[in-house]
């Protein structure tokens, strides 16, 4: 406990307020609308019909999402490859141009088009999710990540309020906007124009105060995954310390493409004499003082891999010629400087230990039919072994020797997570080949479709007629409920979720929130039981809303243990270069269920509690399928591997300089 408490970083509020500030004005923008939708569509003259108005508005916020299901992950991964800041300030533009174009709307289709362009230009949700994950650590990102439902949450609570009070403001405050032209003309402009102007600020804050997260030093990787069609050399390092450069050719001819695993044409001797002398010139730079007996023999100490066309392996033979190449213009000076300084030199032959390690691919579709050939020299003769050792290039050989030692470890050692350290393969680059960022997303979808499908459920259902199964709630006790769900939302963010995490750990905190899920979406419908008492005296109107109270407070509760854990956890499945892919993919699957699940629970609950038939298909149909959904993610978070409980760390991935050894790359 003391180790953990020292390793406890404060949060970097400096790097985080700037993303709050946008996510606040995200809130804001979204739940504005809907605070005067209804007087708006009647406006523009689409229907006269106030019972009506609930089919239009449908059609509005279906295409909002539909917008965000289609271009929130374009949006992350071009955060992945342009950085987050840039994507973030385009998202900010695209709001404003929204808002503007929703509050000068003429006609119900301008009007949903200005909505889906917000869904269209904006991608920042699920970039600040991303910024969030790589500015924050493993010991405060799960704070950071709670203080998204804050934000959110403050933000849904002033876009109603700024929404309502400064809507069609000539016939709400007449005396001060009687004699406005254009508030006569667009009557809801002014709400959008002041959220415009608070998004502008948003965006300003942005470009001068956050910082660009997004740092990838391509140079320093091993993975496979960033390999063109040319065969690379990457050399030792000098004993000055300088590093050898890579050597490319761009000429024409056979090529070995690691990306495929495949010769496309031999190496022609022009260029392979290029590429010995070089080589050459630079290991005799970095290991002059090395000694070493050749043996011509096919066996030699290189580090290669071997790749066939067929079968992922490269033909002996090919693989020789190269070795020897390579070896014939470094070795010979060598040799004859070890024979004129100490003869008694016997140096043993020495045998190169190939070990073929198969990389298991993430997708779970076989194995990598390539792999990894690391050398170890063994020297022997006691009585040269003094002198042998006191050379500088003998101790840098050993540091190296020791550095793929350390990657071998790394390549073999999967962990829980089956992941590598220095991964190769298509799921570095493609996170619909990655499991991990697959499992996490399409968990963020399942729950989010579950929790939305409450979201529209409960007004409805606490609204409906006691005899029907319902509560016979009024609209003021709606809100009611909505205030004690907004203060449990605080209590479990600032004294409970933190806690909560650093003792039982992402995952498991993951799965005790679905397990209270279960548990709480069964009990609302148990709540019609007790409906009765509310109108039978105060004693019994306060039990009745200590019981909805305890299950409100029980379902938020399981919200927040779900949401915030598995926001990180999708954070904590990819690498740097696939973050801003993996949350946008996330967000758009999490759009694609606000345009189904409120149509299906709507059709769930109208059914169940007019269809006049017993338990379990009266009002508790609905309810009981939420509970069911629950099941699976909470069955599913005890597979997850416990590496997802904190981020990959970025070392693994990239290797330093010191690590690199002769190898193709």
């Amino acid at each position: 406990m003391e180790s953990n408490k020292s390793d406890k970083t404060p949060m970097p509020w400096k790097k985080l307020i700037g993303a709050y500030v946008l996510l606040l004005c995200e809130a804001i923008t979204t739940t504005s609308f809907f605070s005067y939708i209804s007087p708006f569509i009647i406006f523009l003259g689409v229907t006269d019909k106030k019972e009506e108005v609930g089919f239009y508005g449908g059609y509005i916020a279906s295409c909002f999402s539909l917008a965000q299901f289609l271009s929130s992950f374009f949006w992350g991964k071009m955060s992945d490859r342009f950085g987050r800041k840039p994507i973030l300030i385009i998202g900010s533009v695209g709001s404003v141009i929204s808002v503007l174009g929703v509050g000068i709307s003429w006609s119900l289709p301008v009007l949903i088009a200005s909505r889906s362009i917000n869904g269209l230009l904006n991608g920042n949700i699920g970039v600040i999710k991303t910024y969030i994950g790589e500015t924050t650590t493993k010991s405060n990102q799960i704070e950071a990540f709670g203080w998204i439902g804050l934000t959110w949450g403050l933000g849904a609570i002033l876009g109603p309020t700024l929404g309502g009070l400064l809507a069609d403001p000539v016939k709400n405050y007449p005396s001060v906007f009687g004699n406005s032209k254009l508030l006569i003309k667009h009557p809801y402009i002014l709400p959008n124009i002041l959220i415009a102007i608070i998004t502008s600020i948003g965006c300003a804050f942005t470009y001068f105060f956050m910082n660009e997260t997004l740092n990838v030093n391509k140079s320093k990787s091993i993975s496979m995954s960033n390999l063109s069609s040319k065969t690379k050399f990457t050399a030792l390092k000098g004993d000055d310390g300088d590093e050898l450069k890579d050597q490319t050719d761009d000429s024409t001819g056979k090529r070995l493409d690691l990306a495929t695993g495949r010769f496309e044409e031999d190496i022609d001797e022009r260029e392979m004499a290029r590429l010995n002398s070089s080589m050459s010139d630079r290991l005799h730079q970095s290991s002059s003082e090395y000694k070493i007996h050749q043996q011509e023999e096919r066996e030699s100490t290189t580090s290669v891999i071997m790749v066939d066309e067929n079968n992922g392996m490269v033909d002996e033979n090919e693989s020789e010629v190269l070795k020897r190449n390579l070896l014939d213009n470094t070795n010979d000076g060598a040799n004859d400087q070890l024979k004129n300084e100490d003869e008694e030199y016997d140096l043993a032959r020495e045998k190169a230990n190939f070990e073929d390690i198969s990389l298991e691919e993430q997708n779970g579709k076989g194995f990598l039919k390539k792999s990894y050939t690391l050398f170890k020299n063994k020297l022997f003769k006691s009585a040269s072994m003094a002198n042998i050792k006191s050379s500088k290039s003998y101790q840098h050989l050993k540091a190296v020797n020791s550095d793929v030692d350390l990657i071998e470890k790394e390549i073999t050692a999967k962990g829980k997570s089956g992941m590598l350290s220095c991964s190769t393969g298509d799921s570095n680059t493609n996170i619909f080949k990655n499991k991990l960022i697959m499992a996490t997303t399409f968990l963020y979808c399942f729950v989010g479709f579950v929790f939305t499908m409450w979201d529209e459920t409960f007004p409805i259902w606490a609204m409906s007629p006691i005899d029907k199964g319902g509560l016979g709630m009024e609209s003021k006790a709606v809100g009611v409920c909505g205030a004690i769900g907004g203060v449990s939302v605080v209590l479990v963010q600032v004294f409970i979720i933190k806690p909560t995490t650093r003792k039982l750990g992402i995952i498991t905190t993951f799965g005790v929130g679905n397990f209270l899920a279960i548990f709480s979406f069964f009990s609302f419908p148990l709540l019609s039981f007790a409906a009765p008492l509310q109108s039978k005296g105060t004693a019994n109107f306060i039990t009745f809303w200590v019981f909805v109270s305890i299950v409100l407070v029980v379902r938020n509760i399981s919200a927040q243990f779900v949401f915030t854990p598995i926001m990180t956890l999708i954070n904590n499945s990819a690498i740097s270069t696939l973050r801003g892919s993996a949350n946008g993919w996330g967000q758009s699957l999490v759009a694609l269920t606000r345009t189904i699940a409120p149509t299906l629970a709507s059709i769930l609950l109208s059914w169940s509690l007019t269809n006049h038939l017993s338990f379990p298909l009266n009002h508790f149909f609905v309810f009981i399928i939420m509970s069911l959904c629950s099941i699976l993610p909470f069955v599913v978070s005890k597979f997850l591997p416990s590496s997802l409980n904190a981020p990959i760390e970025e070392e693994e991935t990239n290797c330093d300089d010191e690590m690199q050894i002769p190898m193709f790359e």
